[in-house]
């Protein structure tokens, strides 16, 4: 027997175990909660294999996170991510173009690299720190030794992996950013895989799917149907969130007539949005669904509020986040480089009928 036949076993291993992480009963998830949790668990070896099998931090490349048909870890429908392990000892050039994303950024995590879940951030660069050119190009370089000039960022030296983040205000008619990386050595073309690297490989797999699962399903918070306070990300925490948001949550249950009706007021930001998830963190499909309302789509009153209504179906009243058909799951709200801290949203609960009449 092999290495790799070992690992490959321990990963099938522990996959079989994972049910158990939503279907015990203490964990008091729906029956439909259930289901999106074993769909929940393929995309996590999807994505395992792909970020973590399939990528060598000597000769990284950005692979697209949160995709329409596979999420992880708390999307936003209005971004796009992307993700490449790197090495700390190594040199790396970003370049791209802006276009018309709102925001762009790179964050570097810190860790082990075994695909355990990151501990703290290495780094963090935004388009507000960033020199493009007249057309919206962009070179940036990052690595453990860099000049203090524009465009030159040192990283943590347990720095294991990189994520961009683009938002935008209208993602199927806004010009897309444009992103690359490239290791600044002169790095060789890989040989054949070993037993000892496909082997290592396996077990980071298993690493990444098993410590991910284990965060989830999100427990629900203090009361259904209200949101939480806002919180920021601390750069010190375990996760893959950014210090430029300020985040708020809560669990909504909802029958077929119910709404749930959020109010708030956003300081100037650059970005805000409210959106909904399963309870795995991932977003309802904004393909088929209205799931979300961001800043530049949201209908503000006269004093800059601005009420949400979360229901299956839309109202007709504007602002509408719907559940993508679902009673049960969690409502998000992130404000993005936001000038003060954000006061908590209120919330309430009433028959659609009432908003009808």
């Amino acid at each position: 027997m092999t290495e790799t036949h070992d690992a490959f076993v321990e990963l099938i291993d522990t996959f079989k175990e994972l049910p158990e992480t939503f279907t015990d009963e203490f964990k008091e998830v729906t029956p439909q909660a259930q289901l999106q949790g074993y769909r929940h668990l393929a995309h996590l070896l999807a994505y395992g294999f792909e970020l973590y099998m399939e990528s060598d931090p000597l000769r990284p490349f950005f692979v697209p996170v949160a995709r329409y048909t596979q999420k992880i870890l708390g999307d936003n429908t209005d971004s796009i991510y992307c993700f490449t392990q790197v090495s700390s000892d190594q040199r790396y050039r970003i370049w791209g173009k802006r276009g018309d994303a709102c925001y762009l950024s790179f964050c570097v995590y810190a860790g082990e690299p075994d695909g355990s879940w990151s501990d703290s951030l290495a780094l963090n660069v935004n388009h507000t720190e960033m020199t493009f050119g007249d057309d919206g190009s962009y070179e940036i370089f990052i690595g453990p030794e860099e000049p203090d000039k524009p465009n030159h960022f040192k990283m943590d030296p347990r720095g294991v992996c990189v994520i961009s983040r683009e938002y935008y205000f209208d993602r199927d008619h806004d010009q897309l950013a444009d992103v690359h990386i490239e290791n600044t050595a002169d790095i060789p073309a890989p040989g054949p895989e070993t037993d000892a690297s496909l082997s290592e490989k396996l077990r980071t797999v298993a690493n990444f799917v098993n410590q991910t699962a284990a965060m989830v399903p999100l427990a629900p918070t203090t009361d259904i149907n209200v949101l939480d306070e806002p919180f920021s990300f601390d750069p010190d925490g375990m996760g893959w969130g950014t210090p430029d948001n300020v985040y708020a949550i809560g669990h909504f249950n909802l029958a077929v007539d119910e709404v749930l009706i959020l109010r708030g007021r956003s300081p100037k930001c650059c970005y805000w949005g409210v959106q909904t998830w399963n309870v795995y963190m991932q977003s309802f499909d904004s393909r088929y669904h209205k799931v979300c309302v961001n800043s530049a789509q949201a209908e503000l009153k006269d004093d800059g509020g601005w009420t949400i209504y979360v229901c299956k179906e839309d109202p007709g009243l504007g602002n509408w986040v719907g559940t993508g058909g679902h009673d049960d799951g969690v409502v998000f709200c992130r404000w993005l480089l936001s000038e003060e801290f954000p006061e908590s949203p209120t919330s309430e609960v009433v028959k659609r009928s009432s908003l009808l009449r």
